[in-house]
């Protein structure tokens, strides 16, 4: 029975070509359209899932609360909240930090200016890279370990092998490439190229006007939660903390208690790309947009009604065509279910072709349409099997309609 109702669908087709390929072709620029915009959706939305707890990271921050006005919000943190994390909250399974500074690198004749994160190995086992040359966790328990991704060691040494091979940063402190990983995720929050063991001289955050200074905030601090615990859960603990661990000299004057003036603000990692977390430093990507991603999201859904809707304006322009082919096959015994499943059947068939025509176009036009949004899609958006599934289903829904 099913074959002989592809049979007869695809006779139907193929009698009215050109109202089959006019239906077919609006049908599939609109899921060509909606296909890309959902891309885009769903690359922004995934940011940071690839790593193996995301949901148990957080990324603790600040927000400074003025009164009249907005509370200031920062991205860093002390240096200092990472110890005491690790000492006073149960909560905390692991914690890491890192601290971005602009480091002049001198080798030989050669001097550049580069972003340098110097960083506790503990970082790299919740943001685990892909290793290719060397031990990166003891790189970074080492004073003078350096770590490059695949893009710095090429950018610092050309097609040479930069394993052993000797820096010194900022003209002083010696440091040599123990490890090579491969570039950080496009789908990451975090921008690393070049990271540097905690304990180099040349980290800002071990000099004293830093070391020792709750408010001093320029580090990124990290804290992988216990199973069950949460952030809101944390952010108390994180208050009492503050309380506990701040002194007086470094208080406002008459020494107020911590949170009428700061409060520590843990963050989600997954949510970290579409959140005011504050004004982005370095080694960190400039945040997306959530109202961009719900105004491109219904921008899809408008699209895809549209085309929809022609494709049932052209549709029943043809149910008057098909008026007398429907009494003959009455005739000939046919039910009226039967009827009903053998024209809903040619719909889903044209609503499939325009889909697969939609992706064949979608990755013909996927490099203009990267180069517009000044960004890649990320995560194979367009090839993930949740994504074609979905898609399949949207169009079946939009020919049964």
């Amino acid at each position: 029975m099913l074959a002989n109702w592809l049979i007869v669908a695809f006779r139907a087709l193929a009698r009215d070509r050109v109202v089959a390929g006019l239906n077919i072709a609006g049908l599939a620029l609109g899921l060509l359209a909606a296909t890309l915009i959902l891309a885009f959706v769903r690359s922004e939305v995934g940011y940071d899932s690839q790593w193996p707890e995301a949901d148990r990271i957080v990324r603790v921050g600040f927000d400074f609360p003025t009164p009249g006005r907005e509370a200031r919000r920062s991205q860093t943190s002390s240096a200092l909240l990472v110890p005491a994390m690790r000492e006073e909250l149960p909560a905390v399974e692991l914690a890491a930090r890192f601290r971005p500074a602009r480091v002049t690198l001198r080798q030989g004749e050669l001097s550049l200016m580069e972003p340098v994160a110097f960083a506790e190995p503990e970082l790299l086992r919740l943001f685990p890279p892909r290793v290719l040359a060397g031990d990166p966790e003891a790189a970074l328990a080492r004073p003078d370990g350096l770590v490059l991704t695949e893009g710095a060691a090429r950018r610092l040494f050309g097609d040479a092998d930069p394993l052993g091979r000797g820096l010194l940063l900022d003209g002083a402190t010696p440091a040599r490439v123990e490890a090579v990983v491969a570039d950080w995720p496009a789908a990451s929050h975090l921008d690393l190229g070049i990271l540097a063991g905690w304990e180099s001289a040349a980290n800002p955050a071990r000099r004293p006007a830093e070391r020792d200074a709750w408010f001093h905030i320029g580090t990124q601090s990290y804290a992988l939660l216990r199973q069950g615990e949460s952030a809101a859960g944390l952010s108390a603990s994180l208050a009492d903390l503050l309380e506990r661990r701040i002194p007086a000299g470094q208080r406002p004057d008459g020494a107020p208690p911590v949170a009428d003036f700061a409060v520590a603000r843990p963050d989600p990692v997954r949510a970290i790309h579409l959140s005011d977390t504050g004004p982005a430093g370095l080694a960190v990507k400039p945040p997306g947009s959530l109202g961009t991603v719900q105004a491109f999201a219904g921008v899809a859904l408008l699209v895809l009604a549209l085309a929809g809707l022609n494709f049932a304006n052209l549709t029943a322009a043809q149910a008057a065509r098909r008026r007398g082919e429907a009494a003959v096959r009455k005739v000939l015994g046919a039910t009226r279910g039967r009827l009903l499943a053998q024209f809903l059947l040619e719909a889903a068939l044209a609503s499939l072709a325009a889909l697969v025509l939609a992706l064949a176009l979608a990755e013909l036009v996927r490099p203009w349409y990267e180069a517009a949004l000044g960004r890649p899609l990320l995560g194979g958006a367009l090839r993930s099997p949740l994504m074609l599934a979905g898609l399949v289903g949207l169009a079946l829904a939009v020919g049964l309609l």
